[in-house]
C-alpha cells in the first residue's frame, strides 16, 4: 500500500548512515547556524527522487505530515512528490491546490536544497501561469529567511519565460541582506537573468555594483569573460 509509512521505511531501506556526519556538515547544522538541528539519515538525492516516484499517489495527508518531519529526506521526499504532481497535472485547479499545500507547510522548506528544487518549479510557474507575481512579492516581504529565498528562487520560472523585471527588482531588494544565502541566490539569479539580457545586467551592475555583497556580484558575473570580470571587480571595490 502507497502511503506514508511505507515512503518512510522505503526511504530508510537505502539510509547509509556513513554519508549523515558529512551531510550534518554541508548542510551547517551546528548551533546557530541556518540549518541548526536539521536530522539526516544518508539518502542522495537521485535515490531520494527514485522513491519520489514510486509514491505520487499518496495523500495530501500523508505529504503533509512528510513536510513536518525532522528527518531532512522526509521532508526531501514529500517536495520531490509535490514537484512531481504539480508537473504532471495540466489542471490549473490541481495546480493551484497543490501551491497552497507548499505555502500552507512553507516554514519547513527550511534549506537552501528544498528551496532549490521546489521554488520555481511549483510557486514561479504557477505564478507564471496565472500572470501574476503577487505571491512571490508578499514571501519577499517575509521576515523568515526562507521564505524570501523561495520569492528570489521563485523567479527562475519567469526568467526561462524571458520575464526578468522581478528577478531584478527583488535583487535590489535584497541589497541590504545579512545572510550570505540570500546573496548567493540572488547573484544566482541575475546571473541567469544576465544570459537572456546581459546588457540588462550590466546595467543593474553599473548602478548597484559597489552596493552588491561581494559574493552577490562574483554569482552575477560568474558567466562573464574572465577580463569583464576582472574590470567589475575592480570598478565596484
Amino acid at each position: 500500500m502507497k502511503n506514508l509509512n511505507s515512503a518512510q521505511k522505503a526511504l530508510r531501506k537505502i539510509a547509509n548512515p556513513r554519508r549523515v556526519k558529512a551531510l550534518l556538515y554541508f548542510y551547517k547544522t551546528g548551533p546557530g547556524q541556518y540549518g541548526e538541528g536539521d536530522r539526516f539519515i544518508g539518502v542522495d538525492v537521485p535515490s531520494n527522487r527514485a522513491i519520489a516516484m514510486k509514491f505520487l499517489t499518496i495523500s495530501s495527508n500523508d505529504i503533509s505530515q512528510l513536510l513536518h518531519s525532522p528527518i531532512h529526506e522526509d521532508r526531501a521526499l514529500g517536495l520531490h512528490i509535490l514537484v512531481e504532481n504539480y508537473r504532471r497535472t495540466k489542471d490549473l485547479k490541481n495546480k493551484k491546490a497543490i501551491v497552497s499545500l507548499y505555502l500552507k507547510h512553507k516554514k519547513f522548506v527550511n534549506n537552501w536544497d528544498l528551496v532549490d528544487m521546489s521554488a520555481h518549479k511549483i510557486v514561479g510557474n504557477y505564478c507564471h501561469l496565472i500572470k501574476d507575481v503577487s505571491i512571490l512579492e508578499k514571501l519577499s516581504q517575509s521576515k523568515a529567511h526562507w521564505d524570501k529565498r523561495i520569492a528570489m528562487v521563485g523567479t527562475f520560472a519567469l526568467i526561462r519565460e524571458q520575464d526578468l523585471d522581478l528577478t531584478f527588482k527583488l535583487a535590489q531588494k535584497f541589497l541590504t541582506e545579512k545572510e550570505d544565502l540570500m546573496h548567493k541566490a540572488c547573484g544566482w539569479m541575475i546571473r541567469e537573468a544576465g544570459k537572456r539580457d546581459q546588457k540588462r545586467l550590466l546595467t543593474f551592475i553599473e548602478r548597484h555594483g559597489k552596493k552588491m555583497p561581494r559574493m552577490m556580484l562574483r554569482y552575477a558575473i560568474e558567466k562573464l569573460a574572465p577580463d569583464h570580470r576582472k574590470n567589475i571587480l575592480l570598478k565596484t571595490k
